[in-house]
Order: structure tokens, then C-alpha cells, then sequence
């Protein structure tokens, strides 16, 4: 299975013109287009030079983590169908019995675990923890029905090998670095949740240089969700 930042490089290219400006963060890389178009790409708390350089390799994770959030922008404000104010909660779930999440997403664990719905997660930045199940995240892959994976699976180049292991379950796309493009079909995605921001919104940027993470930028976008795959209801 290709990787989807190669894809689309391949299919779209990359032009440094098409920027307007970017900003890096401790948390987040963020790119505006020239029309405004603002994608987002989480860092895991590597802080990038705030330059975009002449020739981009996804075989680098930086370069990967500039794809992402480029794609992001380029793309998605694209997308036809988009449904606003939805996350991975806003669908039926409980028809799943085995969900498993890639990815610590600890207000969204809240609202399901009030809902009464069962999960498990892994995730390789938390060490203290003990229901994180990491060391056996194989074996909860390959067993669950539903998995619902970061999008940093995209910059940090594990999305295909979590796909591969999980491929009987449904999957899921969760987070602001999301790709909201129905390519990912060919990758097994159902549904990918993310966000959209205001056009030129500098204040979204301003906050990512200044080294903050989601909660205080997220509300300058709306929350949305992209179907990839419609064969299915969701």
C-alpha cells in the first residue's frame, strides 16, 4: 500500500508559491495559502524551523509533518458533502463491540465513557498510564471491529501498518491534522473528523507560534466530518 502523503505528492505536487505564510509551534505546524486556506499539522512536540524548504521528501518526518499540514489546507476546504459541528461521537458507535482508539483523546473518552460505550486505546506518548495498551496494540488491532486512529498516523508514517493489522474493522480518521478527502477510501478510511478554519484567520496561527496545542485554537474552526466511504452507513 502506497503512503498517502507520496500519493498525493505524486498526484497534486507541492508548490512553496501557493504559501502565503506558516507558523511552528511546540505543538503544531500550520500553513496558510494565498487564499487563505489554513491546514494544521500536530508535532508531537517537535518545534520546526518556521521556514519551508526548497525541496520536500516525505521520507523526513519534518517534511512530512509540512505535507501534512499543506494537504490540509490545499484540500480540504475542497471536499464536497462536509458536515459541520460533528465528531466521531455524533455517529452510532454503540453497534460496535470492539472499539479501539490510536490516540489518547481524552475529551472524547469522557462523553463515551458517559454514554455507557466500551474501548480500549494506545498510545506511544503516554508512559503512565496503565490501560494504555500499547505493548499489545497489535492484538487489539487485529481483533477490533472499529478503530479509531490519530491523524499524527500520517506524519509519523504508521497510518498504513495500523490500517494493515486492523483491516477487518471499520476505521476512522480523528483529529485537527485529518485529511478531509475521499481518496482515503483507498486506504480503508470510513469517516475522517476534523476541522476548517475562517479564511486568513491570523489568530490561529498566532496561537500555534506562540506554542499552544488544540483546546486553545480548535474553537477558531468549526469541527467537521468527511464520508469517505459511502457504501455503509455510518
Amino acid at each position: 500500500m502506497e503512503n498517502i502523503l507520496e500519493y498525493l505528492l505524486d498526484l497534486y505536487g507541492f508548490d512553496r508559491k501557493f504559501i502565503r505564510q506558516v507558523a511552528s509551534g511546540e505543538r503544531y505546524f500550520a500553513v496558510e495559502l494565498v487564499n487563505g486556506n489554513i491546514g494544521v499539522c500536530a508535532t508531537l512536540g517537535e518545534k520546526l524551523p518556521p521556514q519551508v524548504p526548497e525541496q520536500i521528501e516525505p521520507a523526513f518526518y519534518h517534511h512530512r509533518i509540512i505535507l501534512t499540514a499543506y494537504y490540509n489546507a490545499l484540500l480540504n476546504y475542497r471536499s464536497q458533502n462536509i458536515e459541520q459541528d460533528k465528531d466521531i461521537t455524533d455517529i452510532n458507535l454503540k453497534k460496535y463491540r470492539n472499539i479501539h482508539f490510536v490516540g489518547k483523546f481524552t475529551p472524547i473518552f469522557e462523553k463515551l465513557q458517559a454514554s455507557g460505550i466500551q474501548f480500549t486505546y494506545s498510545d506511544m506518548r503516554i508512559t503512565d498510564d496503565p490501560e494504555n495498551k500499547l505493548s499489545r496494540q497489535k492484538e487489539y488491532l487485529s481483533r477490533a471491529d472499529c478503530v479509531i486512529i490519530t491523524a499524527t498516523a500520517i506524519p509519523n508514517n504508521t497510518l498504513n501498518n495500523i490500517i494493515e493489522t486492523a483491516h477487518k474493522a471499520d476505521k476512522y480518521l480523528l483529529g485537527p491534522s485529518s485529511l478531509l478527502i475521499p481518496d482515503l477510501k483507498e486506504w480503508g478510511i470510513k469517516a475522517s473528523f476534523g476541522s476548517l478554519f475562517r479564511l486568513y484567520d491570523s489568530r490561529v496561527l498566532g496561537t500555534i507560534a506562540q506554542n499552544y496545542g488544540t483546546r486553545y485554537f480548535l474553537h477558531r474552526g468549526k469541527k467537521v466530518m468527511f464520508v469517505c466511504d459511502t457504501t455503509n452507513d455510518l
